[in-house]
């Protein structure tokens, strides 16, 4: 966890859940990553390795955020959630060959 530590300037980290599904260009997924939460993806390709991504989080039934941002091979996207009786939820977006 060292761009995480780098990022978000902590020391400790407790991963709540993960997901991972393979997207396809213009198809919207959810990703479940726990029980409570859970992100809703688009996915559009801009050139050969980079991806225009809009995106919904949710706590249960409330909407949290909603986004838009640019994602590529290599450069993860770091989502800062809501504060949490153990810390703060970290969403965290990256594209994998």
């Amino acid at each position: 966890y060292p761009r995480l530590k780098r990022v978000f300037k902590c020391n400790q980290f407790e991963l709540f859940g993960s997901a991972m599904k393979t997207l396809d260009d213009h198809e919207e997924k959810w990703l479940v990553p726990s029980q409570n939460f859970w992100l809703g993806l688009n996915l559009h390709r801009d050139r050969a390795e980079e991806y225009a991504v809009d995106f919904q989080f949710y706590h249960d039934k409330r909407q949290l955020l909603v986004g838009k941002a640019r994602l590529g091979a290599g450069s993860p996207l770091f989502i800062c959630g809501p504060k949490h009786p153990r810390g703060k939820i970290v969403v965290v977006l990256m594209i994998q060959r």
